[in-house]
């Protein structure tokens, strides 16, 4: 679970500064329920290990979408961001 959570949170990290760089306002990012999981662990809890329950207590139906809606603003040349779940059933 920490490998996959490095990997995604290095990848998520990676997309968020792609697009504060560029003129792109929105990305469409299709994975699996455990690149999912990781994501909402990285949400509610940023920068810290991924929550215990997410992968046991999180049911997530194929064809899921989760949509994370990244509130940006620039505070002395650096980019605070501060990600929103919206769940769309």
């Amino acid at each position: 679970v920490n490998e996959l959570y490095q990997r995604v949170n290095r990848g998520w990290q990676d997309l968020v500064e792609e697009l504060l760089s560029s003129q792109q306002d929105n990305a469409l990012l299709i994975t699996h329920g455990g690149v999912i999981r990781t994501l909402i662990s990285e949400v509610l809890n940023p920068g810290q290990a991924p929550l215990s329950g997410v992968f046991s207590s999180l049911e997530l139906p194929y064809g899921s979408l989760l949509k994370i809606v990244v509130d940006a603003h620039e505070v002395d040349g650096e980019w605070q961001c501060l990600p929103k779940l919206h769940w769309q059933l």
